[in-house]
C-alpha cells in the first residue's frame, strides 16, 4: 500500500513537472515569435534593389508617404487616371526596401516581394511574399499603409527559416555574386539584380501593376568577339541578348515553358517588356523589326 501511494505521488509530480515545462516552454516560444525585430540587419547605405525611374506627372499620380514612430515609412503611388495599380513601398529606419509591392486595382489585391540585407549593407535575399491577405489589404484603406505592410513583413519573417533567408545570394571571397536563387553564375560572367515595374504597369486596372525580379548575367570581358548575356525574372530564362565586341545585334525570348519565341534584330527594342509579351505567346520564331 504504501509502495503505491509512493508511486502515487511520483506520477502526480511528474505529470505536474511535465505540465509546467511545457506551459513555460510555450510562453517562451510566444514571447520569442512577440519580440521577433521585423528589421533584423539594417545598416545605413545599403545596397538599392530599386531606383524609381516612373514619371510622375502631378495631374496623374500623387506620392503618399505614411511614417511610423520607429522611423520607418511606407510611400504609395496612387495613380488617378482610368489605370489605377498599387504600387507599395516600406523602408526600414534607415532606409532600406524591404517589402516592394504591386496590383491591379480591379483585381483587389497586393503581390510583394521582401527583401533582406546583410551586416555588410549587402542584399542577401529576394523573395516572393505572395499576395496580401483579403482583410489585410481592406485594412490599407482604413489605417496607415506603413502598418499594414510591417504586419505583412513579420508574418513573412515568421514563416521563413533563417536559413533561407541568408542563402539566397551567395557569394565568394572577393564579394563576387556566384548565385542567385536557381541561377548560377558562369566563369567569365558577372550578375546584377533588380526588382521593377515589368509590362503595361499603369496601363490596364485588370493586366497592370506587374513587378519583376530581373537577374542579368553578363560577360566579363566584351572587347572581342561575339557572346551572349541572359535574362531571367522570377527564377526563370525570359531572353537571351547576343552582342558582338559590346554592340547589341539582337535578342531571343522564352514564354513561361521555357520555349523560345522569338528572335528580334531591332536593338531599340526593350528586351525586358517584349518577353513580358512573349510569356504566354505560341513560338513564332523569328521576327524581322
Amino acid at each position: 500500500m504504501f509502495t503505491e501511494k509512493m508511486m502515487e505521488c511520483k506520477t502526480i509530480r511528474l505529470v505536474s513537472a511535465l505540465f509546467v515545462f511545457t506551459l513555460l516552454w510555450g510562453c517562451g516560444g510566444n514571447k520569442e515569435k512577440a519580440e521577433i525585430n521585423i528589421w533584423e540587419a539594417d545598416p545605413k547605405n545599403a545596397e538599392c534593389i530599386y531606383e524609381g525611374d516612373i514619371e510622375l506627372d502631378p495631374e496623374s499620380f500623387e506620392v503618399i508617404e505614411d511614417v511610423d514612430d520607429d522611423g520607418s515609412r511606407c510611400l504609395v503611388i496612387e495613380h488617378h487616371t482610368f489605370a489605377s495599380s498599387g504600387h507599395y513601398r516600406l523602408l526600414s529606419p534607415n532606409g532600406n526596401l524591404r517589402i516592394f509591392a504591386s496590383g491591379a486595382q480591379e483585381m483587389g489585391g497586393l503581390f510583394g516581394y521582401r527583401i533582406d540585407y546583410d551586416d555588410k549593407g549587402r542584399m542577401c535575399n529576394v523573395m516572393s511574399i505572395g499576395v496580401l491577405d483579403d482583410e489585410e489589404y481592406r485594412k490599407l484603406g482604413e489605417e496607415p499603409s506603413v502598418k499594414v505592410m510591417k504586419r505583412w513583413l513579420e508574418l513573412s519573417l515568421k514563416e521563413t527559416p533563417v536559413e533561407q533567408r541568408a542563402s539566397f545570394v551567395q557569394r565568394n571571397d572577393g564579394d563576387e555574386i556566384i548565385s542567385i536563387g536557381g541561377v548560377e553564375i558562369p566563369s567569365g560572367y558577372k550578375a546584377r539584380f533588380y526588382i521593377k515595374e515589368w509590362g503595361p504597369f499603369w496601363e490596364s486596372d485588370l493586366n497592370g501593376g506587374c513587378l519583376g525580379f530581373f537577374v542579368i548575367v553578363e560577360k566579363v570581358n566584351t572587347t572581342d568577339g561575339s557572346y551572349v548575356n541572359y535574362m531571367y525574372c522570377n527564377g526563370s530564362l525570359i531572353a537571351e541578348l547576343a552582342y558582338w565586341k559590346g554592340v547589341f545585334i539582337k535578342a531571343r525570348t522564352y514564354n513561361e515553358k521555357g520555349v523560345m519565341v522569338g528572335l528580334y534584330t531591332d536593338r531599340t527594342i526593350n528586351v525586358a517588356n517584349q518577353a513580358f509579351y512573349d510569356q504566354e505567346t505560341d513560338p513564332i520564331w523569328y521576327v524581322d523589326n
